[in-house]
């Protein structure tokens, strides 16, 4: 057998197989698993018994041996069982300086992760928000293929003239929508609108929706590719040339990372840094 001299510190768990020796000179094994109590390094603290020297522990094949062969355990005789201190095995308590340094790891985590959670969560947010602008366009374009290719009036609140977003809604799926009840508005809301008017999320261009010779065909339009159609509002029905402060219009809201989601007149969409007015149209 080899025997390597062991140095353990602090309560373990072990295979203990004493080998007792008998009348005889045969030896018997007495293999138990019992929890010992380290009392240094040094030694092993048997209950009622006298110290083992370390020097008695032989390793093999990764498992540890007690070999009574030590004076102090010469009485042991087969059939005697080896007794340790009873009760349950105590642990070492944090300290309150450790449990101080886990706490800071956390918050210091926690700072770090939840920003990046929250980019994340706006990335996704204006993803979803791109999506349901090019499904809107679609509608759009299935609405003015039914109407002789016109595109839906920008409307009002009251009951004079229809409201784009419930002349388009049969075309995107939904029914009865109240702009003011986001459950009814589906892909109408945009994801991070805040306002009070789930429903107007988006925002209609004026000078190719609204009456008379403002109102356009959807293949008429020139410049369709950098013509805005629809983009993030902030509750307004329609964004007309006079919302604007030096070129640029503040109907919209930049609400996706500082940039405004649109859906352009050839049904494309892309994020915008600010609209312009001249994106609007001419007159």
């Amino acid at each position: 057998m080899n025997t390597k001299v062991a140095t353990i510190l602090g309560r373990i768990v072990i295979l203990a197989c004493p080998l007792t020796p008998r009348p005889s000179g045969r030896s018997e094994q007495l293999c138990q698993h019992r929890q010992w109590q380290l009392e240094n390094a040094d030694q092993l603290e048997f209950g009622g018994a006298a110290p083992i020297n370390t020097e008695a522990i032989s390793i093999t094949n990764g498992a540890y041996t007690v070999s009574l062969t030590d004076p102090a355990t010469a009485s042991w005789m087969a059939g005697d069982s080896l007794q340790v201190a009873s009760g349950p095995v105590s642990r070492k308590a944090f300290t309150l300086m450790e449990l101080i340094a886990v706490i800071a790891i956390v918050l210091i985590l926690a700072a770090l992760l939840i920003p990046a959670l929250q980019r994340m969560k706006e990335r996704a947010h204006s993803v979803a928000c791109l999506s349901q602008l090019a499904q809107i366009g679609v509608g759009i374009s299935l609405y003015a293929g039914d109407h002789d290719g016109w595109l839906p009036r920008n409307g009002s609140i009251t009951p004079a003239v229809t409201l784009w977003i419930r002349s388009i809604q049969e075309y995107i799926g939904l029914k009865d929508v109240n702009y003011l009840q986001a459950q009814t508005c589906g892909i109408l809301k945009c994801p991070s609108c805040k306002g009070p008017y789930p429903g107007l999320s988006y925002i209609i261009n004026y000078h190719i929706t609204g009456p008379g010779l403002y109102q356009k065909k959807l293949l008429s339009i020139n410049n369709p590719g950098t013509t805005l159609l629809l983009g993030d509002g902030n509750g307004v029905i329609s964004a007309s040339r006079n919302n604007a402060y030096e070129g640029v219009s503040y109907s919209f809201e930049a609400r996706h990372r500082n940039r405004v989601n649109v859906l352009f007149c050839d049904l494309h969409v892309a994020p915008k840094e600010y609209v312009l007015m001249d994106d609007l149209g001419a007159w």
